[in-house]
């Protein structure tokens, strides 16, 4: 699970490394867009595609939801599932992500996107992993940890500490979560 994690932080802080991401985030945020979440997806999966170390990538995979856990809905669609080269075909790391102006609403949406996850139908579940990436303006890392324990606890979910990575992108003003 470490090493997923592990993985998946690499192509985090790659992707938000390039320039051209950074440039788009600061004039994101200089025009006050909201609501682009869907724009990091399909620029996140354009960097998957074409990264060495990805064997497979498939965005808004749709999965059977337990009933019992979730219901009248009966689909759910997971935001990327991943599979490392070298890795068993079908053995995928689920990925969901959340953007958001504050990173309260986005760590409580983080918290539901896991929930989500769980009730993904058992005899479906092909996931060796899951994770949350979220994304919002930066604050101090005192903060963060608080949010974070604050909407982890409402929600029932215990997280390990060193499965939880929280840094700023590089020449932008926001801040990424990945747990």
């Amino acid at each position: 699970m470490k090493g997923d994690f592990e993985f998946l932080l690499g192509l985090v802080e790659e992707f938000f490394g390039q320039d051209e991401i950074q440039n788009k985030l600061n004039l994101l945020n200089q025009y006050e867009f909201t609501g682009w979440e869907i724009w990091f997806q399909v620029e996140f999966a354009s960097f998957l595609l074409q990264h060495d170390a990805v064997a497979e990538m498939i965005r808004e995979y749709p999965y059977s939801a337990d009933r019992r856990m979730r219901g009248s809905q009966t689909r759910m669609h997971i935001d990327f599932l991943i599979r490392k080269k070298r890795s068993l075909r079908g053995s995928y790391i689920a990925l969901e992500v959340k953007q958001n102006q504050s990173a309260s609403s986005c760590v409580k949406g983080m918290m539901n996107d896991i929930h989500k996850v769980w009730k993904v139908k058992r005899s479906e579940d092909d996931l060796r992993s899951m994770w949350c990436l979220g994304i919002y303006p930066t604050v101090d890392d005192e903060k963060i940890s608080q949010v974070i324990d604050k909407q982890s606890e409402a929600a029932g979910i215990e997280l390990p500490e060193h499965l939880i990575q929280t840094k700023q992108v590089p020449n932008t003003c926001f801040s990424f979560t990945l747990l």
